[in-house]
């Protein structure tokens, strides 16, 4: 689990694009900042939000750090996207987290690390010190995009601006507003137009809106042959004709 609060950033050193069974398989080496920030040292096998996708480490040293994306994080995410078309023009520098400790102060919100979908980048506007940038949301995820709610781009925690959506059945813009210390300590400085990000939704917004959408339809299928029974019986009752 993560927060949405970057830690440091990181450029990709190397990429090796691998062909497996499922598909395109990625494996990329990236530089480890947090050998110089001291700490505990990275394990094999823990999790790094690297740009908001949860990865694993396969290995590391004071230099680089190795990670494998497999053809659904590839699917999924700006990872399986031309570098011209995702957050940064030439993938300059990557956002980095490590997974919270349970002692750690939660500053952002929860964050999974496990990608939605895509968002689409579509203006920035500086306003004072702070910058009020555009997403387009997919229409899928339209219904969890809620006024001063959380959600994550590329690993970091944002509260949601505004929500401007035209119908039930469209996609969503929303306005996210930069402070000053994310705009300078993230990628989003060098987001392109029309660039991507990785998105993922508030995780108790999704839960919510699943459970409940599952339950109205169990229940309304349920009020709906209840009530539709009833009214066949009193039709048949009151027609004489027990074949109606």
């Amino acid at each position: 689990m993560f927060t949405g609060i970057i830690e440091t950033q990181a450029p990709i050193l190397k990429r090796e694009e691998i062909t497996t069974p499922e598909g395109k398989a990625l494996r990329i080496w990236v530089g480890n900042p947090f050998a110089e920030r001291g700490g505990e040292p990275l394990q094999i096998g823990e999790s790094i939000a690297v740009d908001g996708v949860c990865l694993t480490v396969e290995a590391s040293n004071a230099k680089e750090i190795r990670f494998y994306l497999s053809s659904e994080t590839l699917d999924r995410s700006t990872f399986g996207m031309p570098p011209t078309a995702t957050a940064s023009a030439n993938r300059a520098t990557l956002n980095l987290e490590r997974a919270v400790l349970a002692h750690t102060r939660l500053s952002g919100h929860v964050v999974q690390g496990h990608v939605d979908a895509l968002a689409q980048f579509l203006s920035v506007r500086e306003i004072a010190d702070s910058y009020l940038m555009t997403f387009e949301v997919p229409v899928a995820l339209a219904p969890l995009m809620v006024e001063k709610g959380s959600i994550t781009l590329n690993g970091i925690s944002l509260t949601i601006n505004r929500v401007i959506r035209a119908n039930a059945s469209s996609s969503a813009q929303i306005e996210i507003r930069i402070v000053p210390h994310t705009w300078q300590h993230t990628n989003l400085c060098h987001l392109q137009p029309w660039g991507f990000v990785n998105l993922e939704a508030d995780v108790m917004a999704k839960s919510i809106h699943q459970y409940l959408g599952q339950y109205l339809n169990t229940y309304l299928d349920q009020y709906l042959k209840e009530h539709l029974d009833r009214y066949l019986r009193q039709a048949q009752n009151q027609s004489g004709n027990p074949r109606l």
